[in-house]
């Protein structure tokens, strides 16, 4: 996770013309800084919730 990290700063601070990036100012930094944090305890409480055995959609197939 670390190394994936500090490739998409160098990506995004340094490869402008290659990437077609704009370097970020310390204030967008910690906004996407904020939105990860808050991205990872969402996609832990998204694992959670039960799948069923039949998808959904089954239900409704005219192949029955």
């Amino acid at each position: 996770m670390s190394f994936t990290l500090v490739i998409q700063v160098l990506i995004v601070e340094f490869a402008g013309k290659f990437a077609s990036t704009t370097p970020l100012n310390w204030e967008k930094w910690i906004y996407c800084i904020v939105i990860g944090f808050i991205s990872w305890p969402l996609a832990a409480i998204v694992k959670l919730i039960p799948v069923p055995a039949t998808p959904f959609l089954d239900y409704f197939s005219l192949n029955n």
